[in-house]
């Protein structure tokens, strides 16, 4: 790990107010029922996020989501969404290059998709 990517990481962290924990190519923390995770790969930086969604919700869930990855909505960067492990996950490749505020920014919209999604824990019929 190179100590730009270092320092970035401590800025993202800070950005996402989160405390306690420590720098790594890979990182994962929580926020409420949200896992965000943090990867350095071959220069570049891939952030995801998931969030639990009940068995009877999930394809319900997925299929909304793919209506609201447009690339204009994420800074002209495509986005991924999958079902594992009982959550629904949203994923970013950074261009390399790029600094904490575009990860914290990324970071935030995958919050806000899972909001939107998911709303207070229920999958919004449209």
């Amino acid at each position: 790990m190179d100590l730009q990517w270092q320092r970035q990481g401590e800025y993202w962290l800070r950005l996402l107010e989160v405390n306690a924990v420590q720098v790594a190519p890979h990182m994962a923390v929580s926020i409420g029922e949200d896992s965000l995770y943090l990867e350095m790969q071959s220069g570049r930086t891939l952030i995801s996020a998931a969030r639990p969604v009940e068995a009877h919700l999930r394809q319900v869930a997925l299929l909304q989501m793919l209506g609201y990855l447009q690339p204009e909505v994420s800074h002209g960067l495509p986005m991924r969404t999958w079902l594992a492990q009982g959550r629904i996950w949203l994923s970013v490749m950074a261009p390399a290059g790029s600094e904490a505020e575009l990860w914290a920014s990324l970071s935030k919209l995958q919050r806000r998709l899972l909001d939107r999604v998911m709303g207070s824990g229920h999958v919004h019929s449209e």
